[in-house]
């Protein structure tokens, strides 16, 4: 006689089973954003650092009016 295998996931009632998915949907669209922040986060501090590095950082001019 073979044992009837149960998931969680059928013992719960269709909300949790909502929330469970509303979730995954969540941390899909969230990490994926958070990951495109990190990628264009280390680009732009890399090409500062080498802008440093070589010197070509722009001096901006503060004077007002441009006088």
């Amino acid at each position: 006689m073979r044992a009837k295998q149960m998931t969680w996931l059928r013992l719960s009632d269709a909300s949790v089973v909502w929330a469970l998915e509303a979730a995954r949907i969540w941390i899909i669209v969230f990490g994926c954003a958070a990951g495109g922040w990190a990628i264009g986060f280390a680009m732009g501090y890399r090409r500062g650092v080498n802008d440093a590095i070589i010197g070509s950082i722009r001096k901006p001019d503060h004077r007002l009016n441009g006088d």
